[in-house]
């Protein structure tokens, strides 16, 4: 079983609650798809990168297009690169911001089938065209983006992603379906949420099932 730790905090630019998960001093406190995000797309001892947050866009691939997320989320626009490119432009702004700009690195293992490699690039040509349509010419001359290297380490994620299911004796359906539990749940939890208390959730992905927690920090020293 893990355990996985949210902090209560305020967003600092748009305002409102949102649960910061607190092993990533740099990310933003978010929703509960966010939560989410964070305990199923994202692998152990994940740094933050940028590399490592295009593996968990791949991983978005299997879970929440081959688990038809989106779909029931969406039906009429259940489209992934939509839902992906959204990201784009402030994971660059991110990247811009954390690691001064460096070129995107290269992927090792970023090898895919041809359908997997052409649903990669058409969600990094999208998520690109936001960034410019939102940013002009700004990012037209960044040295760091680099296509066919966000495609790759996308298709690596997904690879990474579908390999853990199948070693759990788990298939896309069934992560898209606790993707959304825990959505769901980490949602409730924030309606009645005040600033510093901390959500945990405790994953057993084998079965898969998990329970969550919405405490003060004094309350979860007490509890049993």
């Amino acid at each position: 079983m893990r355990k996985f730790e949210f902090e209560v905090q305020e967003h600092e630019e748009y305002g409102g609650l949102g649960f910061k998960p607190k092993w990533f001093p740099g990310a933003d406190p978010l929703s509960g798809m966010a939560v989410a995000h964070d305990i199923l797309e994202h692998g152990r001892n994940e740094d933050g990168s940028t590399e490592h947050e295009l593996m968990a866009f791949g991983a978005a691939m299997f879970i929440r297009t081959d688990g038809y997320y989106w779909y029931r989320k969406n039906s009429e626009n259940a489209d992934e690169s939509d839902h992906i490119s959204a990201d784009f432009p402030q994971l660059l702004r991110l990247h811009e911001e954390n690691f001064n700009g460096r070129e995107i690195l290269h992927c090792q293992n970023g090898a895919g089938g041809e359908e997997l490699w052409l649903r990669a690039t058409r969600c990094v040509e999208k998520g690109l065209a936001n960034c410019r349509e939102e940013g002009g010419d700004e990012h037209r001359s960044i040295t760091y983006v680099d296509e066919e290297e966000m495609a790759r380490w996308m298709c690596a994620g997904y690879k990474k992603a579908a390999r853990r299911a199948r070693r759990l004796n788990l298939d896309a359906y069934t992560m898209g379906c606790l993707f959304e539990q825990i959505e769901r749940d980490a949602d409730l939890n924030l309606k009645s949420a005040e600033e510093g208390m901390i959500y945990t959730v405790s994953l057993e992905i084998s079965k898969p099932d998990f329970t969550s927690t919405l405490l003060y920090k004094w309350e979860d020293r007490w509890k049993e």
